[in-house]
C-alpha cells in the first residue's frame, strides 16, 4: 500500500500556474510569461497604470496582457483585407527613420502627409517614443499590437484631436468602438479619474485639517501647490466630453472602416477629406460661440478639434456623417 501511494505521488504533475513559461524569445525584446505571471502582470501595469496614466511602459504592458482574443481578430480584418495582407507581408514600422518628415512638410495644404506632419508639429510629439512589445508570444500577433500602437498618432490627426486630457479619453473611445482592445476600455475608466478631485497629498491633508473651514473646497491647496491639479477637468471640459465627445468617438469609431487595415504610409498625398470620407470618419462638434472674455475663449478653443480650429472663420461643419451609416 505504502509503495501504491508513493508511485501515485510521483505521478502527479507541479501546478503550471508558476511555472516558467517559453524560455526561448520568439522575437526581439520577447519576455516570455506564463498564465500566473501574465496575470499578475495584468494587474499590476493596470494599478499602476490607473496611479500615473503618464507611465507608457504600464499602459503597453496592461495592453499586451490583456489582449486576448481582440489581437487574433484584428489580424484576421487585416488578412481579410488587401491593404491589411500588404501591411502584414511588409510590417512597415513608423518612426524618424523610415517617414520623411521633411518630404511631407513639403506636401501640398490638404493633403494627408502634410495634416499628419502639421499634427505633430502643433502638438509637439514625436512617433520615436512608443514602446516596443514584449509580452504577446506569437510574432505576427505582436507586429499587429506594435502596428496598433505605432499608428496612434494617425487616429489622432485623422480625427482632429489634439492630445489634451479631453481629446485622449475620446480617442480611447473611438479605438474602443473600432478595436475591440480591453485596454482601451480600462484607459478610459482610468482616464475618468479625471472627472473627479485626486486625493490630497500629506501636505494638502494637513493644511486642510488645519483649516477646517475649507475641508471641502477640493481646490484649496498649499502656496507651492497649483490650485486645479494637472490633468483634471474643468467643468466645461467635462460637459463638453460627455455631450459631444464621447458620443460622437462611440458612434464614429463604430461606424468607421477598420483602422487597423489603412496603409496609412501609402496614402501621404491623398487629399484629407477624401481619405476620411474613405474611411467614414466625420467630425461635426458644433462650433462655440465667441465670448468676450479672452480667457474663456481660449479655454472654448484649447480643446477642439483641429478641424474647428481651422475652420473657425468658415462655416459649421455638417452634422451628419458623410459616408456613413448609423
Amino acid at each position: 500500500m505504502l509503495s501504491a501511494k508513493r508511485v501515485f505521488v510521483a505521478q502527479i504533475k507541479p501546478v503550471a500556474f508558476f511555472q516558467r513559461g517559453k524560455t526561448s524569445p520568439a522575437y526581439d525584446g520577447h519576455i516570455p510569461l506564463n498564465w500566473g505571471e501574465n496575470a499578475f502582470m495584468a494587474v499590476g501595469s493596470a494599478l499602476a497604470a490607473l496611479a500615473d496614466p503618464r507611465r507608457g511602459d504600464m499602459v503597453a504592458a496592461l495592453g499586451e496582457t490583456t489582449a486576448g482574443p481582440a489581437l487574433p481578430r484584428l489580424r484576421d480584418q487585416m488578412l481579410a483585407s488587401p491593404e491589411g495582407r500588404a501591411i502584414l507581408k511588409h510590417r512597415p514600422r513608423v518612426n524618424t527613420d523610415t517617414v520623411d518628415m521633411v518630404a511631407l512638410a513639403k506636401m501640398p495644404v490638404g493633403s494627408w502627409g502634410h495634416t499628419y506632419v502639421t499634427w505633430l508639429d502643433r502638438c509637439g510629439v514625436t512617433p520615436d517614443t512608443r514602446e516596443p512589445v514584449h509580452y504577446i508570444d506569437d510574432p505576427e500577433l505582436a507586429y499587429v499590437m506594435t502596428r496598433y500602437r505605432e499608428c496612434h498618432d494617425f487616429y489622432h490627426a485623422v480625427c482632429g484631436l489634439s492630445v489634451s486630457v479631453p481629446s485622449e479619453l475620446a480617442l480611447k473611445v473611438f479605438e474602443l468602438a473600432n478595436f475591440g482592445l480591453p485596454s482601451t476600455a480600462l484607459s478610459a475608466l482610468s482616464g475618468l479619474s479625471a472627472f473627479f478631485p485626486p486625493l490630497p497629498s500629506p501636505t494638502t491633508l494637513a493644511y486642510k485639517l488645519s483649516r477646517p473651514t475649507r475641508f471641502l473646497n477640493p481646490y484649496d491647496k498649499p502656496p507651492a501647490e497649483p490650485k486645479r491639479p494637472l490633468g483634471r477637468l474643468t467643468s466645461h471640459q467635462r460637459d463638453r466630453f460627455v455631450r459631444e465627445f464621447a458620443p460622437w468617438a462611440f458612434r464614429c469609431g463604430a461606424a468607421a472602416r477598420p483602422l487597423i487595415t489603412v496603409y496609412w504610409e501609402k496614402r501621404w498625398d491623398q487629399p484629407l477629406e477624401e481619405l476620411k470620407r474613405e474611411l467614414g470618419i466625420w467630425v461635426s462638434f458644433p462650433k462655440p460661440t465667441p465670448a468676450p472674455s479672452i480667457r474663456l475663449c481660449h479655454s472654448l478653443f484649447v480643446d477642439m478639434p483641429m478641424d474647428n480650429l481651422l475652420n473657425t472663420a468658415g462655416t459649421i461643419p455638417s452634422t451628419s456623417p458623410p459616408g456613413c451609416h448609423t
